[in-house]
């Protein structure tokens, strides 16, 4: 099994540019063009052009009940689960009991064009042009279980069958997502996204014990030799995400950036355990005529002089984060316009001048 540092040889060297995954393009073919304009190309999620492409409903496709809701959230209808899950949990164990390493173990969970739209297409263009390394993303466990609205008002974390079975789920459609991408040949980032994250507290027994299920699930796909990355574009308690086995943290920087350094030692700690950073150093929480009146210069200046106030003496840490890590936007771009989308893009590009600069 090839470790983290080996995969990440295998990473383009210099500037890298990712998307965190949702794009506003209503053609498939539009949002892969797109998805391959970074160094990092980017699974696209188009929820715009079908609302089952939420994430939540992506990650929990073929779990019985299940209706896309609003807002993203999902809605479950608990006696059609009730009456479906053991056929889905035959085939989930029978999916984990066998021992190889082949794709094909795990081939029903792959995802569906009905769900995931711009999935075979993107597989064909990483086939085509013999990318490396690609990103994907899934929601990760603990949101997709606090997401799953039921008729009494629980979330599925209350009901232990319920929620396994989403972990066994989610898990499974991420080592297909995993098994596929190598099978074409790319080394495979997968970021979980976690806005979940945002109502995490470590004082809370269950959520701490989510927090060590989530850690087997990051070690399982990190056997499958894929690079592993979490996403939350909220505040949270930043030292139990540095303390999981993740290769990637990706923070929205204005949002974020400032409270991580609250935790200067244990981010040291994961930059030279060889851990990187997703930065969405262009924010998207703004108004469409702002986002294209950023002036990427003071976007990376102000990232910067953060970074120094916490590490005014480690220039050579800051120097390593701000080289190894990935750029992004801050977040999602489905409540984007595809103007808003470019912008954010050309943007990034320019991101990199500055950063080479600081090489």
């Amino acid at each position: 099994m090839l470790t983290s540092e080996a995969l990440w040889r295998k990473v383009p060297e210099g500037y890298l540019t990712t998307g965190i995954g949702s794009l506003p393009h209503p053609y498939i073919d539009a949002a892969i063009q797109f998805s391959f304009a970074h160094s990092i190309p980017f699974l696209p999620q188009l929820p715009a052009r079908n609302p089952q492409e939420f994430m939540v409903n992506q990650a929990l496709e073929l779990l019985p009940g299940l209706t896309p809701g609003a807002a993203g959230l999902v809605d479950l209808d608990v006696p059609m689960w009730e009456a479906n899950r053991h056929s889905l949990e035959k085939t989930l164990a029978k999916a984990f009991d066998v021992s190889e390493t082949s794709w094909s173990a795990f081939e029903r969970f792959e995802p569906s064009p009905s769900v995931w739209s711009c999935w075979t297409p993107f597989l064909w263009e990483l086939s085509e042009r013999r990318s490396p390394i690609a990103k994907i993303q899934i929601a990760g466990p603990m949101t997709c279980q606090w997401a799953i609205r039921m008729k009494d008002g629980s979330s599925a974390d209350h009901n232990p069958v319920l929620g396994m079975q989403v972990y066994r789920l989610v898990l499974a459609r991420a080592i297909a997502m995993c098994r596929r991408l190598r099978a074409v040949g790319a080394v495979p980032i997968i970021f979980l996204d976690e806005p979940g994250f945002y109502g995490f507290s470590s004082s809370n027994h269950r959520q701490r014990l989510a927090l060590e299920e989530l850690k087997l699930f990051i070690q399982t796909l990190k056997k499958e030799e894929a690079l592993v990355g979490i996403h939350c574009c909220s505040n949270t308690e930043w030292s139990a995400l540095l303390e999981l086995p993740i290769d990637v943290l990706s923070i929205d920087v204005s949002l974020s950036l400032s409270f991580l350094l609250n935790e200067p030692t244990l981010l040291e700690s994961f930059v030279l355990k060889g851990g990187r950073l997703a930065l969405g150093v262009i924010p998207t929480g703004s108004h469409p005529l702002k986002i294209r009146a950023f002036e990427p210069r003071l976007l990376w200046q102000q990232m910067l002089e953060t970074f120094e106030k916490t590490f005014p003496d480690r220039s050579t840490l800051v120097h390593r984060i701000l080289t190894e890590a990935l750029y992004t936007s801050a977040c999602g771009l489905a409540l984007h316009s595809v103007q808003d989308a470019e912008a954010i893009l050309s943007h990034l590009i320019e991101v990199g001048e500055f950063e080479r600069s600081f090489r």
